[in-house]
């Protein structure tokens, strides 16, 4: 790639309902974390996937 960037594959580890919405939603929680796009930066985190299950979790129930 002629801007030196690494390619790497991509492996879904989580899915929810929810749909547009919840995604939107969870876009806005984690805006501090926002690198662009569809990409956010948890390198902080230990278990990221729980970080967004949680808050998902969270935003739905306030949905209902």
């Amino acid at each position: 790639m002629a801007n030196g960037s690494k390619r790497h594959a991509l492996v879904v580890r989580w899915t929810s309902t929810g749909g547009g919405l919840l995604e939107s939603r969870l876009h806005d929680r984690f805006a501090t974390r926002a690198l662009g796009g569809e990409w956010f930066d948890f390198t902080d985190v230990a278990d990221s996937v729980a970080m967004i299950a949680n808050a998902a979790r969270g935003l739905l129930k306030k949905a209902q």
